[in-house]
């Protein structure tokens, strides 16, 4: 398990230090792996989330300029049911819906739920969960709700059925089994800081930002999806324009 002194692997950097704070963002933390995921063909394959159409996608572009802090465990967590479905936009919002609720209410143990253990994106999300666990903070809420700051989201590589010697789908876990996929989202993050349990403001958090990213997901052993690495995305035309990317 890291520590705050435990050495990252090259390449990568996380959200919460105790060095000044940089141009850093809460949910950007996990593009400090933004080496390992390569962009593939078959962009724009797939489906589109609600509020978008595959030839005019609309998007709000605003949003509130701040967040309220709470009181540590008065929430429940979002269900992860999502994250098994077959529609990588469902299983990818029931992902990232768990993720920034453990950041509001940081359990180093729960970081293996929603990430590949060991990959990048994990070893991230732990060095940040455990920081924030021992200093007893947590991410503020934010007000649009926990997948609020997702404008945008798409399926750039749709996953392929694993098949079984006979010919037939494989399972795992119980679940139909598949090769893993990308998604494509733009998000809108507000700006924030960091609270400790009684509310009270402890550091900078988050800067105010939009950005287009790539993740990637694969299924693990009980066919649940889990993030596993991601790529931020600079087209040309600014981060929205990848809504209509082919």
């Amino acid at each position: 398990m890291m520590t705050d002194e435990t050495p990252l692997p090259p390449d990568m950097e996380v959200l919460y230090s105790d060095d000044p704070p940089g141009p850093r963002s809460r949910r950007l933390r996990i593009l400090a792996a933004i080496t390992l995921v390569a962009l593939v063909a078959g962009a724009g394959v797939g489906f589109i989330f609600a509020g978008h159409s595959s030839t005019s996608p609309t998007v709000s572009r605003s949003a509130p300029v701040a967040t309220s802090p709470y009181a540590l465990n008065n929430d429940p967590a979002p269900s992860l049911a999502g994250a098994y479905s077959d529609n990588l936009i469902v299983a990818f919002r029931a992902l990232y819906a768990y993720g920034n609720w453990v950041g509001e209410h940081p359990q180093v143990a729960l970081v293996q739920r929603y990430t590949v253990v060991g990959s990048p994106i994990y070893q991230v999300e732990l060095h940040n969960m455990q920081y924030l666990a021992t200093r007893h903070a947590h991410e503020p809420v934010d007000s649009r709700g926990y997948t609020g700051d997702l404008q945008f989201v798409k399926v750039s590589l749709a996953p392929q059925p694993v098949l079984a010697a006979n010919g037939q789908q494989a399972l795992v876990g119980g679940h139909p089994a598949f090769k893993g996929g990308l998604v494509t989202v733009v998000v809108q993050y507000l700006a924030s800081n960091l609270y400790t349990a009684s509310g009270q403001y402890l550091q900078p958090g988050q800067n105010a930002a939009v950005a287009a990213l790539s993740y990637s997901l694969v299924q693990g052993t009980d066919g649940r999806w889990r993030l596993s690495s991601v790529v931020g995305l600079h087209p040309a035309g600014g981060p929205y324009s990848v809504e209509t990317a082919a």
